[in-house]
């Protein structure tokens, strides 16, 4: 590997994880600021949530 292929793969690793970060710090503001997260953060769509709430409501 050259040193130009070298320079443009480590640029394009510190730019994903700069963008990794990025979404990471939105999402934490969405969730501190009270809001649910979107689906693709929460990948079961609350059913865990609600099947538990429907265990507690059944043992009533």
């Amino acid at each position: 590997m050259n040193q130009r292929a070298f320079d443009r793969a480590l640029l394009m690793a510190v730019a994903a994880a700069i963008l990794a970060l990025l979404i990471y710090g939105v999402a934490s503001l969405w969730v501190a600021a009270g809001a649910e997260p979107p689906a693709a953060i929460d990948p079961l769509g609350g059913a865990a949530t609600d099947q538990a709430a429907s265990a507690v409501v059944l043992r009533s």
